[in-house]
């Protein structure tokens, strides 16, 4: 089976370390559009059965914002390679103990906003996917 989590995919944009390539696209994809954001907030929530854990998400946003592909405003998003039901599981619980309304996004989404652009009816910005970099060992 493939390891979608790998520690060497780590990549850099501006500075930055991210979790994935994808996370760094994302990133990218953020910053070309001004939108302010913080990268690994940790939160802690609790499971359907009351128990505690600590969730740590990809982007929270400085203030919801109606991204194309996403039918209505979001505080969080999370970038996933492959999608789980532990993963919508876990932004329920975000959801439910803190009021951040979340999204998961898949590469697909990640393409339509490369290539498209972000927001619906505002002129495509260009992304500069070339400042990524993987992380040397």
């Amino acid at each position: 089976m493939a390891k979608y989590h790998n520690k060497a995919n780590k990549c850099l944009f501006e500075g930055v370390q991210y979790d994935s390539y994808l996370e760094a696209k994302c990133a990218s994809i953020l910053s070309a559009y001004g939108v302010d954001f913080k990268h690994h907030i940790q939160f802690d929530v609790f499971n359907r059965l009351g128990q505690p854990f600590s969730y740590t998400i990809d982007f929270v946003l400085s203030e919801p914002h109606k991204f194309c592909g996403i039918p209505y405003l979001v505080d969080v998003l999370e970038v996933k390679g492959v999608l789980s039901l532990h993963d919508i599981d876990r932004l329920d619980a975000l959801e439910y103990c803190h009021n951040k309304s979340g999204w998961i996004v898949l590469a697909p989404l990640l393409d339509l906003w490369f290539y498209d652009g972000l927001f619906r009816g505002k002129p495509k910005k260009f992304v500069y996917l070339n400042k990524i970099e993987k992380v040397k060992k």
